[in-house]
């Protein structure tokens, strides 16, 4: 049976790889991480910074990640060791459901002349807004002090930036988002786009006006609105055609999970945070083809929770192993059973997938995990100096994510891969004198 809620919240942030050995905190493919490595490691870190139980499994499992994808890399750079059934899988369903959706699917949403005009009449000459976008997200399981921090840099950046410094300049540098490489430039964008605060910030401020600090639930923003404009009738009606497809979409899949009629077992979301905390984690008694949800004609089970949850971020995993039943309804089981109630829609309107296709599409999977090896650094290692043991390599990556050099990429569902192909897991035990450790490092300063 699984351990009590009150139980669980305890060990929420832990794994459960029964190492005992206070001296590793995690393993993978023969290879081991010491407390002393992952304490220097977060000791001095700004990006996954220390402090916090999840900052530190959130760096052990991007160790396992990492040393796993720099395994399979040394083995073979080709990476036809590796089965990527897991990942064609999904892959299929999203063609399946996208291509049911266009050629078989008929939702009614025909739009007349008149109706676009009187729309348009309504609500088109709302302007369409343009700024600049600055972000600092917060560290993972952020402490009061790292939050502090964040403000206080982008309260400097603000300065620089009203004393005249490029907006664009600043944000290339400083920002953490997907505007970072255009200068924070967003282009165009209608009411509704961005994250709330934003949004409303956007459509608020004059043209020209640099915003105040906007604290969300991701981080410290920065705006400046650069224009506004009117979008025309012609674009005008394509984003009311998709928002009308958009909504006859949802209400298909509501009735479809209304007929589903789906139960939760009574420890399923006890099980969804348990591996949300850590999707290598070993579930008491509670194996992998265990039915979490049962509905009509079919069920969902523990491995497809788990590999649902490792395509996520370390962030939005933090989120959900916190999260209540209300939240984890609807982020994680309604998008699990979504996908398998379309594509099984799909397959009865006689959609699939060839067999040369999910080859090709295997194949894709194989060259994005190696493009991604490339991008860490994971490849050459005899000629980058290190050796034949890619573990160092790791290590030096893993350093100059946590001084914030560069950004952590993120393995998704490939994570899940790697972790079929080779045996890794984290341990409490290291985890608990890794946390002691970082305070007495910190005393000793």
């Amino acid at each position: 049976m699984i351990r009590s809620r009150t139980l669980i919240l305890i060990l929420l942030m832990l794994a459960t790889t029964a190492c005992g050995d206070e001296t590793i905190v995690a393993t993978a493919a023969g290879s081991t991480l010491s407390v002393d490595d992952l304490a220097t490691l977060l000791e001095a870190g700004e990006v996954i910074g220390p402090g916090s139980r999840s900052a530190t499994l959130e760096m052990a499992n991007l160790w396992v990640d990492y040393t796993l994808l720099a395994t399979a890399m040394s083995e073979d750079p080709t990476l036809t060791h590796l089965d990527m059934e897991p990942v064609v899988d999904q892959l299929v369903e999203q063609q399946m459901v996208a291509e049911f959706r266009t050629t078989r699917l008929q939702l009614d949403t025909v739009l007349t002349g008149a109706e676009l005009q009187a729309a348009y009449d309504r609500d088109g000459q709302e302007s369409e807004v343009r700024i600049h976008h600055l972000v600092r997200t917060w560290p993972a399981g952020a402490s009061p002090a790292q939050r502090e921090a964040v403000r206080a840099l982008v309260r400097a950046l603000r300065e620089r930036i009203v004393e005249g410094e490029s907006f664009g300049d600043i944000a290339q540098e400083f920002s953490q988002d997907e505007y970072a490489p255009l200068g924070g430039d967003t282009g165009y964008f209608p009411r509704g786009q961005m994250i709330d605060l934003v949004d409303q910030a956007a459509f608020a401020l004059p043209t020209g006006e640099l915003s105040q600090p906007i604290e969300s639930a991701a981080g410290v923003h920065l705006i400046r609105v650069e224009g506004r404009r009117t979008p025309s009738l012609s674009v005008f009606r394509e984003r009311l055609q998709a928002q009308r497809l958009a909504a006859a979409l949802g209400q298909y899949v509501v009735t479809l999970e209304a007929m589903a009629s789906p139960e939760a077992s009574a420890d399923a979301f006890d099980i969804i945070r348990e591996i949300a905390a850590d999707p290598r984690t070993t579930l008491e008694g509670i194996p992998d083809d265990r039915s979490i949800v049962e509905y009509r004609d079919g069920t969902l089970t523990v491995a497809e929770a788990r590999r649902f949850l490792h395509a996520r971020t370390g962030r939005i995993r933090a989120q959900l192993a916190a999260a209540g039943e209300d939240d984890l309804r609807g982020r994680v089981l309604r998008p699990m059973l979504q996908g398998k109630l379309l594509r099984a829609a799909a397959e009865s309107e006689g959609v699939s997938v060839p067999a040369t296709r999910r080859e090709s599409l295997a194949a894709e999977a194989r060259e994005e995990l190696a493009d991604a090896a490339q991008q860490l650094g994971l490849v050459d290692f005899d000629s980058a100096g290190v050796g034949s043991d890619p573990t160092e390599a790791v290590i030096g990556l893993l350093r100059t994510i946590a001084v914030g050099d560069r950004e952590v990429l993120p393995l998704g569902i490939h994570s899940y891969v790697l972790s079929q192909a080779y045996s890794g897991g984290v341990n409490a035990d290291g985890l608990e004198a890794t946390a002691r450790r970082i305070g007495a490092m910190r005393d000793a300063r």
